[in-house]
């Protein structure tokens, strides 16, 4: 009687507790952003160049863009004045963003790692 109650008692923690973690909270694995290259004009850029700067998806571009349509941003630190662009976005945005001039950003091409194999650079050995 009593294995089968601990049995029982067992297999209710087991559920319980495989249950709590499927219902839970999901885990993101925050996403680097891409590297990028230029500036943005945040006054002037279209949505195809605003959702390259990192943390700027289509939805926060096109608020940019309503914003700036009646308040043209007379510096890149306006753009705080975005809905989900707070202080620490601003700080990771502010190298990449003005408002003059012409917009360049681009994506960049990811740095490449060196390959960790030496290679022998003996002159006499023979040429295969």
């Amino acid at each position: 009687m009593k294995k089968v109650v601990n049995t029982s008692l067992l297999m209710a923690i087991f559920v319980t507790a495989l249950a709590t973690s499927a219902s839970g909270a999901k885990r993101t694995i925050p996403r680097k952003p891409h590297p990028i290259a230029g500036v943005c004009n945040i006054n002037t850029a279209p949505l195809s160049k605003l959702t390259i700067l990192p943390y700027i998806g289509r939805s926060r571009a096109k608020a940019i863009i309503q914003h700036r349509k009646a308040h043209p941003f007379r510096q890149a630190k306006d753009i705080t004045k975005i809905k989900g662009i707070g202080r620490s976005t601003f700080q990771k945005l502010k190298k990449h963003i003005t408002v003059t001039g012409p917009t360049t950003i681009r994506k960049a091409k990811p740095k490449t790692k060196k390959s960790t194999h030496s290679v022998s650079k003996n002159p006499n050995r023979p040429k295969t």
